[in-house]
C-alpha cells in the first residue's frame, strides 16, 4: 500500500495525468473504500506541499517561524490547563509549572537563537556560492553562455564542501568529477571565507545543542503537572460520586467551584508571572498549592463566589420565564416561593457571619493577651542581640575609619562589663552624654535593633495549625468572670444564628420538595390530556381482539391460564400501537415497557375475573348478549386498584412500581388458583343448562361498545360488574409509569 501510494503521489505531479485506474487483487488486505482513504489522504498531503512550494521562500520562512512562535505560546498557556484542579495539590506541583514555563520560554528563546544562526550561516554560504558563480561564468562564458539549474546546483555542492571540509570525504565523487570546477572554486574562496564559514558553522551546532538540551527537563515537568492534574481530577469525582443533592450540598459545591475557579486564575497568573514565593524545600513540603495564595485572597474568592452560588439554586422555570417561555403558573408561583426561601437564607447566611466574626475576633484578642508577654520577651531578646550584633560588625570590619572601630570596641566592653545596658547607652546618645563617635556607633546600631525587634514581634508563637488550635483550646478552657460569661455570650448568639440558618436552608428542601411534586402533576395533567385521545381507538382494538378470539377459538380460551400472558401481550401492543398512531411514544425503554405491561396484565386480569365470577353463576351468555354502553367500563374500585398497583410519578422516579412488580404477579397466580378451585377446569363455560356454548353461538354475541367519556357505571350483575373496562382509566393507568 505504501509502495502503491508514493507511485501515485509521483504521477500525481505529472499534469498531464488526471485520473488512475487501480486493480486491487481479490485477496487484498484492504477494502476499496480503505485505500480510497489512503490515496485521497497521499494526494491531499502532496498537494499542501505544492502549495507551500509556491510561496516565495521569505515569506514560506516567516509564516513557519510565526507557527512555531504560535506553537510556542500556546504549549506556556496550557501548561496548566485546569488550575482548578490542583489547588489541593502538593505546592512543589506549581514550581514544576513554573519552571516548565520557564523552561518554554527559554526554549522558544533558544530556538530563535538556533534559527538566526543558521540563517547566518546559509546566508554567507550563499554569498560564496553567488562569488563563485560569477567567478565560473566569467570562466565558461565563451563555451556555455547560459548555465542549467542542475549546473548551479553542482556548484553549490562543491562550494559546501570547499567551506566544510567534512564533507569533502562524502562529496568526493563529486568533486573527482567537477575536478576543474571545484579548483576553480577553491581558488575564489579566500581563507576568511573558509574561517568564517567554520566559526558559524560550530556557532550553529552549539545553538541547536543548546536548544535540543531542555527538551528532558521539559518533559518531566510536564509529566509532573500533568499527573497531578490527573489524579486531582480522579479525586474530585470520587468526592462528588454517590453523593447528596440537598440545598446545602448545592449550594456548597456551587460556592467552591466558583471560589476554586477564581483561585485557579490567580495560581495562573502567578505561574505566567513567575512571582511564586521563594521558600526552602522543608518550608514547601506540608503546603499545598492553595497555601501559597495569601489568606485574604482565599477570603475574597469565598466571598465572591457566595451570591452567583445562591443564585445557581434558581430554578429552571424562572429561566424559562426571563428567556419568554411559556411556563405554567402553579409552576412559577412555587418557583418564585423557592427564591424567596432562598434570599432568606442568604440573609442569615450574612448574619451568621458576623456572629461568627465576632467570635473568632474576642478568641483572637484572648490568645493575644496570653502571646504579648511572650513576644514582648522575644522582641527584646531579639533586639539586645542585634544591637551586639551591630557594634561588633563595626569594631570588626576593616573598612571603617579606626575612630569607629576603637569606639565600637570600648561600647562592646561596656556591654561586656555590665556597666551599662543598651537602653541606657542609647539614652546617654540621645541626651549627648557621650560623644559624638560612640553616640553615633550607639543610635546606628539601636535602628537595626529595633527594626529587628519589630520583625520578632510580629512573628506567630505557634507556627502550625495544631499548635494555633490547642492554645485557642487552653485559653478558652482558662477565661473566668466577665471574659468567660462574653464568650458563653457569643457561643450562643452563634448557635442560635447556626439553627437559624439550617432551618431556612430545610425551607428550601421542602419548598423544592414542592416544586418537584407539583412538577410532576402538571407533567401528569399534560400526559394524560394525551392519552385521553388514544381511549376510543384502543377501546375500540381491545374489543375486536377479545371478540375475535371468542368467535374463533371459544370464550374458553380467553380464561385459559396458560394463555394468560399471550392475552396480556396482545393488550400491550394495542396500547403501545394506538399511542405510537397519535404520535404518542411508549415502550421505548426496558423499564417503561415493563410497565406498560403490568398495565395490561392488570386489565386483563379484572377481565378475565369478572368473565369467570359470571360463569361461576351461569350468566355469561346473558351478560354477553346485553347491549349496554356500560359493559365496556371499569368500576371505581377496579380503576382505583390499576392506579393504585402503578408506579407513581415524582421526583424521585419510578422505583415504587418495580417495588410492587413481584406483588402483583404473586397476586395474579393466587387469583388462577382460586378460578382453578371455584370452577373446577377453569376453561369451561356453561350456560345454564349445563351446556358449553358453541363458537358460532359466541360469534353472534353483539359487540363491546366503546365507553362514552364520563358516562356512569351500570351495574351489570352481582359479580359481572368488572367484565369491560374504560380506556380513559387505562390511559391513566399507562401514565401512572
Amino acid at each position: 500500500m505504501i509502495t502503491i501510494a508514493s507511485e501515485i503521489k509521483v504521477a500525481g505531479t505529472v499534469p498531464d495525468v488526471k485520473e488512475i485506474e487501480l486493480e486491487l487483487p481479490a485477496s487484498y488486505t484492504l477494502s476499496p473504500d480503505s485505500v480510497t482513504t489512503i490515496v485521497n489522504y497521499t494526494q491531499q498531503e502532496s498537494g499542501r506541499a505544492t502549495d507551500a512550494a509556491r510561496l516565495p521562500a521569505p515569506e514560506l520562512s516567516d509564516l513557519r517561524q510565526e507557527a512555531q512562535a504560535q506553537a510556542w505560546r500556546d504549549m506556556e498557556r496550557e501548561v496548566i490547563k485546569e488550575p482548578a484542579s490542583i489547588l489541593d495539590a502538593p505546592a512543589e506541583v506549581l514550581y514544576h509549572a513554573q519552571e516548565l514555563v520557564h523552561g518554554i520560554n527559554q526554549t522558544a528563546a533558544l530556538q530563535e537563537r538556533a534559527r538566526t544562526a543558521f540563517q547566518t550561516l546559509n546566508a554567507h554560504t550563499t554569498a560564496c556560492v553567488n562569488k563563485a558563480e560569477q567567478v565560473i561564468a566569467r570562466e565558461q562564458s565563451t563555451t556555455q553562455p547560459f548555465r542549467s539549474a542542475e549546473q548551479q546546483q553542482t556548484t553549490r555542492e562543491l562550494v559546501k564542501a570547499a567551506l566544510d571540509p567534512e564533507l569533502q570525504q562524502s562529496k568526493a565523487g563529486l568533486i573527482k568529477a567537477n575536478a576543474p570546477e571545484y579548483a576553480l572554486i577553491q581558488q575564489t574562496l579566500t581563507p576568511t571565507d573558509r574561517e568564517r564559514a567554520a566559526q558559524l558553522k560550530d556557532y550553529a551546532a552549539n545553538t541547536r545543542a543548546d536548544y535540543l538540551r531542555p527538551f528532558s527537563n521539559l518533559d518531566r515537568d510536564q509529566q509532573v503537572v500533568k499527573a497531578q492534574e490527573t489524579r486531582a481530577s480522579v479525586e474530585t469525582r470520587t468526592r462528588t460520586a454517590g453523593t447528596t443533592q440537598t440545598t446545602m450540598d448545592r449550594y456548597t459545591i456551587a460556592r467552591d467551584d466558583i471560589a476554586r475557579t477564581t483561585l485557579g486564575e490567580k495560581v495562573q497568573e502567578m505561574v505566567q508571572a513567575k512571582s511564586l514565593p521563594e521558600m526552602a524545600p522543608e518550608q514547601l513540603a506540608p503546603l499545598t498549592v492553595k497555601d501559597l495564595l495569601p489568606a485574604e485572597v482565599r477570603a475574597a474568592a469565598v466571598e465572591q463566589a457566595r451570591e452567583p452560588a445562591w443564585q445557581s439554586l434558581e430554578p429552571q422555570e424562572l429561566r424559562d420565564v426571563a428567556a419568554g417561555r411559556e411556563v405554567p403558573e402553579p409552576l412559577v408561583t412555587v418557583a418564585d416561593e423557592v427564591m424567596d426561601r432562598v434570599a432568606v437564607a442568604q440573609t442569615v447566611e450574612l448574619e451568621l457571619d458576623d456572629k461568627r466574626a465576632d467570635l473568632t475576633t474576642f478568641i483572637a484578642e484572648q490568645v493575644a493577651l496570653v502571646q504579648a508577654p511572650i513576644k514582648e520577651e522575644r522582641a527584646t531578646l531579639a533586639y539586645d542581640e542585634k544591637f551586639r550584633e551591630t557594634i561588633t560588625a563595626i569594631a570588626s570590619d576593616n573598612s571603617q575609619s579606626p575612630e569607629r572601630v576603637d569606639a565600637a570596641n570600648q561600647i562592646l566592653q561596656t556591654l561586656d562589663r555590665a556597666e551599662l545596658d543598651p537602653a541606657t547607652l542609647v539614652s546617654q546618645a540621645i541626651t549627648h552624654e557621650l560623644d559624638l563617635v560612640p553616640a553615633d556607633i550607639t543610635l546606628e546600631a539601636n535602628t537595626a535593633a529595633i527594626a529587628h525587634a519589630q520583625d520578632v514581634r510580629e512573628l506567630p508563637v505557634f507556627n502550625s495549625v495544631e499548635a494555633r488550635e490547642h492554645i485557642q483550646q487552653q485559653v478558652i478552657a482558662e477565661l473566668t468572670g466577665p471574659a468567660a460569661d462574653r464568650y458563653t455570650e457569643l457561643r450562643t448568639n452563634l448557635e442560635t444564628v447556626q439553627e437559624t440558618f439550617q432551618s431556612s436552608v430545610h425551607n428550601i428542601d421542602e419548598k423544592l420538595t414542592e416544586l418537584d411534586l407539583a412538577r410532576a402533576d402538571i407533567t401528569k395533567e399534560t400526559k394524560l390530556q394525551e392519552f385521553r385521545e388514544i381511549s376510543r381507538p384502543a377501546a375500540i382494538e381491545i374489543n375486536t381482539y377479545l371478540k375475535d378470539t371468542a368467535r374463533e377459538e371459544g370464550l374458553p380460551s380467553l380464561l385459559d391460564p396458560d394463555r394468560f400472558d399471550q392475552h396480556v401481550q396482545q393488550v400491550a401492543n394495542v396500547i403501545i400501537e394506538t399511542a405510537r398512531n397519535n404520535g404518542i411514544t411508549l415502550g421505548a425503554t426496558g423499564e417503561s415497557a415493563q410497565e406498560i405491561n403490568q398495565v395490561a396484565s392488570n386489565l386483563f386480569n379484572t377481565l378475565a375475573s369478572g368473565m369467570e365470577r359470571a360463569n361461576s353463576e351461569h350468566a355469561i351468555t346473558h351478560q354477553l348478549t346485553h347491549q349496554n354502553d356500560a359493559a365496556a367500563q371499569l368500576t371505581e374500585q377496579t380503576f382505583n386498584q390499576l392506579v393504585a398497583t402503578t408506579a407513581p410519578i415524582g421526583s424521585n422516579g419510578d422505583h415504587a412500581a418495580h417495588a410492587s412488580f413481584d406483588q402483583r404477579d404473586q397476586q395474579r397466580q393466587r387469583e388462577e388458583t382460586d378460578r382453578q378451585k371455584q370452577g373446577g377446569p377453569g376453561t369451561k363455560i356453561h350456560d345454564q343448562s349445563g351446556k358449553e356454548p358453541s363458537a358460532q353461538e359466541v360469534a353472534k354475541l353483539p359487540e363491546i361498545t366503546t365507553p362514552t367519556p364520563g358516562g356512569s357505571v351500570t351495574e351489570l350483575g352481582a359479580n359481572a360488574a368488572e367484565l369491560g373496562g374504560s380506556i380513559e382509566d387505562i390511559a391513566a393507568a399507562v401514565l401512572a409509569l
